[in-house]
C-alpha cells in the first residue's frame, strides 16, 4: 500500500514538472516591480535596461518613492528612459513620485539622442503621478529629424500633479488615447515645436491650459496638432509678469478656462479684460467671457465694440468711446462718447471701508437675504434697500442701512472697543438671540466665557418648523452640535456671538433663488448646487457663475470641509490658506498642492477622515471594473463611501483616477449631509 501511495505522489511529481512554464509567469514573486516574458525583476529601470525591441514590459505593482537624486542635476534627464521599441504596460499600476530636487528631472523620457531610427514606444493603462517638484510626466524629444524622431502611442494614460506639464513633446510624434491629466502645474500638453506631431483622438485634460505650442502656426491653427473636432484653436496673450505680452497658441474645450475676453476679430484670448481693451484697434470685437474686475478702470476706444455676454459681470469704471453690447451685467460707471447696448443689468459698486480691518462686513437685502460680496469688502448691487452689519472680535457690532440708486458708494464704518471690566483670565462673552416669528430660542446663558457650553433650546409655534439654526461668532460661523428633542449646544468663542434662527409654516419648501446662468433647474446636480449655496459651502467663481464642470482643487475641498466643521475660512493670504492650514491640523490632508486638481478617490478620502475614518464590514468595491484602479492608500475610504452611498459609480466605474468636477463635489457633500442626517 505504501509503495503504491510513493508511486503515485512521484507521478504526480512529475506531471508538475511538465507543466508549460506559461502558467508559472502568471504568478508574480513578491516585491518584484516588473516582467518581461516571464522574467520577473526588481525594479522598473532593470526591466527597461534588460528590454529589447519588441517586448512588452508588465508592472506588477505600483512603483513608488523614487527620485532624482542620482541624476546629477541634469535636468534633461529622466527617472525612467526609453529608448528602445518596446511597450510599457502599466496593468493598472501607477508611478508614484518621491521627493525630487529642484532640477526637477522628468518622469518618463522617451527619447533618440540622434543615431538610428527614433525608438516606438507604446504606454498604457498606467497613472503616472508627480509632486511640486518634479519634472514632466513624460517628455518626448530627439534630435535627430524624419524616421529619426521617437513615436509614442499612450492608451488609458493618466497623469497627475507634475511640477510642470504633464507632457512635452519635442521633435516627436505622440498619438493618445484616453488620456486623462489633472493638476500639472504648466498644464496638459506642450507641444514645443512645429516639427512635432500630437493628436489626441478622446480624453479629458482638466487643467486650464489643455494643449499649446510656442510655435506661430503658418495658417489658421496648428496643422501639426490634430484634436476632436469640438474643440477651438485660440491665441492665448498673458502677461509674463514683467508688464510684456506672452504669446502662445492654444486648442482648447472653452476659451474660458483660459482667460477673462476674448478678441474675437483675431482670436485672441487675454487673461484680463483690460488688457484685451487697451490691445483691440478700431473695427475688432472684445467679449468679455468670464466676469472680470477693472483695478484702474479701462477704455473702449473708437471703433471698438466690448460685448458683455449673458451670465458674466463687469466691475469697474469704463471710458466708452466705441460700442458697448451690455448682456450680462456692468457694476461701476460707464462715461464717455460712446454707445450703450443691449438689455444687461447696470449694478453699482458698494465698498466698505471698515476699522479695523479684520472686521467682518456682512450685508442683507430688503428680503433679509445675504448678499455676496463681489471682492473682498466690495458688493455690486441692483437699486434698493439694504441693511449691514459689521462687527469684530473685542468691539461693538455696528448695524446700519442704505439705499442704492445707480452711484457708486463707500461705506465707512468704525467700531468700538468693548467698555467695562475684563477679567484679565477669562473674560464673558455676550449672547444675543435675534427675534424669530414663528418660534423661540430659549439661551441658558445671557453670557460665557470662552469654552464653556452654551445651550440653546428650540421651541417652534403650532403650524410651524426649524428651518435652520445658526450661532455667528467673530472668527465666522460656531459650530453647532444637536442634541435631540429640540436642544442645541456650542462651545462659546472667545467673542460675542449671535443666534438666528429661521422658522417656517409646516409642509412649506424653502425656496432658493438660483444666482447662476450656468445651473439648470432640470441639471441632475442642481439639488445639489442649491444645498452647497444655501450652507454657505460654496460659491460661484465669479457673480452668477458657478462652472460645474471645472475640476475642484485639493485646497478648495480643504476650505469647503473647514466651513462644514464651522472654521473661518475668510481673509487668509490666499483664499485657500486658512482651510488648507485647518485640514493639515485635523490630519484630513498633508497640505500639499492646494492649487492642484483633486482627483475622486482623494476627495473621498479627505472626507472619510472628516467623517472619522468610520469602519465598515464586507468589500463594497468588488462589483466594479475598475475597482483596481483605487489607490491602496484610499481602499478604505473608497470601500466605506460605496457602502454609505456617497458615491455611486456611474458608466465609467467608480474612475477614482479621475479629475472632481465641482458639482461632483457639491454632490459628494450633499449626500454626505444626508448620510450624517439620516
Amino acid at each position: 500500500m505504501k509503495n503504491r501511495i510513493l508511486s503515485t505522489v512521484l507521478a504526480f511529481a512529475m506531471v508538475l514538472a511538465m507543466i508549460p512554464s506559461a502558467f508559472a509567469e502568471s504568478v508574480s514573486e513578491p516585491d518584484k516591480a516588473a516582467q518581461i516574458n516571464g522574467e520577473q525583476y526588481d525594479t522598473l529601470t532593470q526591466a527597461i535596461e534588460a528590454a529589447e525591441d519588441g517586448d512588452t514590459i508588465t508592472l506588477l505593482k505600483d512603483v513608488t518613492g523614487f527620485t532624482n537624486e542620482e541624476l546629477t542635476g541634469n535636468k534633461n534627464i529622466p527617472v525612467f528612459l526609453i529608448n528602445k521599441d518596446i511597450t510599457l504596460d502599466g496593468n493598472g499600476h501607477k508611478l508614484v513620485a518621491g521627493t525630487f530636487t529642484t532640477t526637477r528631472n522628468p518622469i518618463i523620457g522617451v527619447e533618440n539622442d540622434g543615431e538610428g531610427s527614433g525608438a516606438k514606444v507604446t504606454i498604457r493603462d498606467l497613472t503616472i503621478v508627480g509632486n511640486a517638484d518634479t519634472g514632466h510626466g513624460i517628455n518626448v524629444w530627439s534630435q535627430a529629424t524624419g524616421e529619426g524622431r521617437p513615436t509614442l502611442t499612450l492608451e488609458q494614460v493618466t497623469i497627475q500633479n507634475c511640477g510642470t506639464a504633464a507632457i512635452v513633446v519635442n521633435n516627436a510624434v505622440v498619438t493618445a488615447a484616453d488620456l486623462t491629466t489633472s493638476g500639472n502645474a504648466w498644464g496638459a500638453i506642450n507641444v514645443d515645436d512645429a516639427e512635432s506631431m500630437f493628436t489626441l483622438t478622446s480624453g479629458e485634460l482638466n487643467e486650464a491650459s489643455q494643449i499649446w505650442t510656442e510655435a506661430q502656426p503658418s495658417g489658421s491653427e496648428p496643422e501639426n496638432i490634430q484634436v476632436p473636432e469640438s474643440w477651438q484653436y485660440v491665441v492665448m496673450n498673458k502677461d509674463n509678469g514683467e508688464g510684456q505680452s506672452d504669446v502662445k497658441y492654444h486648442l482648447t474645450t472653452d476659451p474660458v478656462k483660459l482667460g477673462e475676453a476674448h478678441n474675437e476679430t483675431t482670436n485672441t484670448v487675454y487673461d484680463k479684460a483690460a488688457r484685451a481693451l487697451e490691445g483691440a484697434e478700431n473695427g475688432q470685437t472684445v467679449s468679455l467671457i468670464r466676469s472680470a474686475r477693472l483695478l484702474e478702470g479701462a477704455t473702449v476706444k473708437e471703433g471698438v465694440r466690448l460685448v458683455v455676454r449673458e451670465n458674466v459681470t463687469l466691475t469697474g469704471d469704463l471710458t466708452n468711446n466705441g460700442t458697448v453690447e451690455n448682456n450680462g451685467a456692468i457694476a461701476g460707471t460707464v462715461e464717455g462718447s460712446g454707445s450703450v447696448e443691449g438689455s444687461g443689468e447696470l449694478l453699482a459698486v458698494i465698498t466698505f471701508e471698515v476699522t479695523p480691518e479684520e472686521a467682518v462686513v456682512t450685508v442683507y437685502d430688503s428680503s433679509s437675504d445675504k448678499v455676496e460680496a463681489a471682492y473682498d469688502k466690495s458688493y455690486n448691487l441692483a437699486d434698493g434697500s439694504y441693511t449691514y452689519e459689521v462687527s469684530a472680535n473685542g468691539y461693538v457690532t455696528k448695524s446700519g442701512s442704505f439705499e442704492v440708486s445707480g452711484a457708486a458708494q463707500t461705506i465707512e464704518v468704525e467700531l468700538d472697543k468693548e467698555q467695562g471690566p475684563v477679567e484679565p483670565g477669562n473674560p464673558e462673552y455676550t449672547i444675543t438671540v435675534n427675534g424669530t416669528e414663528g418660534g423661540s430660542v430659549i439661551a441658558d446663558a445671557d453670557k460665557a466665557a470662552q469654552g464653556e457650553t452654551v445651550k440653546l433650546t428650540v421651541q417652534a409655534q403650532e403650524g410651524y418648523e426649524l428651518e435652520s439654526i445658526a450661532v455667528t461668532g467673530p472668527a465666522g460661523t460656531v459650530e453647532l452640535m444637536n442634541q435631540g428633542e429640540g436642544v442645541y449646544a456650542f462651545t462659546m468663542p472667545a467673542g460675542n456671538v449671535t443666534v438666528s434662527a429661521h422658522f417656517v409654516k409646516s409642509g412649506d419648501e424653502p425656496v432658493w433663488s438660483n444666482p447662476y446662468g450656468d445651473v439648470s433647474e432640470d441639471a441632475w446636480y442642481f439639488d445639489a448646487v442649491e444645498y452647497v449655496s444655501q450652507a454657505g459651502l460654496m460659491k460661484g467663481i465669479a457673480e452668477g457663475t458657478f462652472a460645474p464642470g471645472i475640476q475642484g482643487s485639493r485646497g478648495m475641498f480643504a476650505t469647503i470641509l473647514a466651513r462644514l466643521a464651522g472654521v473661518d475660512t475668510e481673509n487668509g493670504a490666499t483664499w485657500y490658506e486658512k482651510g488648507m492650514a485647518w485640514a493639515v491640523e485635523q490630519n484630513i490632508s498633508d497640505g500639499t498642492a492646494p492649487e492642484g486638481g483633486i482627483t475622486r478617490e482623494q476627495a473621498v478620502t479627505m472626507l472619510y477622515r472628516y467623517a472619522g475614518s468610520p469602519a465598515v464590514s464586507g468589500d463594497h468595491l468588488a462589483d466594479f471594473a475598475d475597482a483596481g484602479a483605487v489607490s491602496d492608500w484610499a481602499l478604505a475610504a473608497m470601500n466605506w463611501a460605496v457602502s454609505v452611498g456617497l458615491i455611486e459609480g456611474g458608466d465609467a466605474g467608480l474612475a477614482p483616477q479621475n479629475g472632481a468636477t465641482r458639482v461632483e463635489l457639491a454632490a459628494m457633500f450633499a449626500r454626505f449631509d444626508a448620510i450624517k442626517n439620516a
